[in-house]
């Protein structure tokens, strides 16, 4: 095995070891209605397990996450939070056509195991709406070139095409999840046959040298995207 090899090698089992910790998304119908009221849901777990972990039990300050969204005509809201007892959810009723994006970059206050985490989760929906839509903020986001063909996916990196990119896809009950990778050109090239929803995560540890969180030393900076793609 060469060098090239090796390094590929050993990234893809370092995504995917980070890809089975816990991680927060954010669940919504892709398609909506002027006028009729909608629900945004907040989860934290483990995706594959099927049973997210119960808002009274979520890690650290989770809870104060701030889930923005931001309208067709470019108005960016925060929306209030209700809990429940396995999410959060936010309701809203669109009045524009167009695509609705949302989205959550919320720094964990506490470290845990030696890392500082940040999370950050998006999604969008879809009235009448066509054009090339931009989900997520942060270092990571996705970009659908037609915002009604949510599977044809690339994904950015500080705001531009991230090529050779490992993403890991999970799906309720299978624990191993899917590895691929982006094109030269950083579309997603999903593998024939899937279907049903998946997870898209992509996850990006990096080692630091004399970090400082609120106080404590850590040793990784863990970034963590999550997309739910509905295929």
């Amino acid at each position: 095995m060469n060098f090239r090899s090796l390094a590929i090698t050993l990234l893809l089992v370092i995504t995917q070891l980070f890809a089975h910790a816990h991680t927060i998304w954010i669940e919504a119908s892709n398609k909506g209605q002027i006028g009729k009221e909608q629900q945004v849901k907040i989860f934290f777990g483990e995706y594959s397990d099927g049973k997210p972990t119960k808002t009274a039990k979520w890690f650290s300050d989770l809870k104060d996450y701030k889930l923005m969204m931001t309208a067709p005509d470019g108005k960016v809201t925060e929306l209030n939070k209700n809990q429940d007892s396995a999410f959060y959810f936010a309701n809203f009723t669109p009045d524009q056509e167009g695509v609705y994006t949302f989205w959550l970059d919320h720094e964990v206050k506490d470290v845990f195991k030696d890392m500082k985490i940040t999370y950050t989760a998006g999604t969008y929906v879809s009235v009448k709406g066509k054009q090339q839509t931009i989900v997520g903020k942060g270092r990571y986001q996705v970009m659908l070139p037609n915002a009604q063909k949510g599977n044809a996916l690339i994904v950015l990196k500080d705001g531009k095409p991230h090529a050779g990119a490992t993403v890991n896809l999970e799906q309720v009950g299978n624990k191993d999840g899917i590895q691929v990778q982006t094109d030269k050109d950083g579309k997603l090239v999903l593998p024939k046959g899937l279907k049903g929803n998946y997870l898209l995560e992509l996850s990006t540890p990096t080692k630091v040298d004399n970090g400082m969180h609120n106080g404590k030393e850590y040793k990784t900076h863990y970034l963590n995207y999550t997309y739910l793609l509905e295929l």
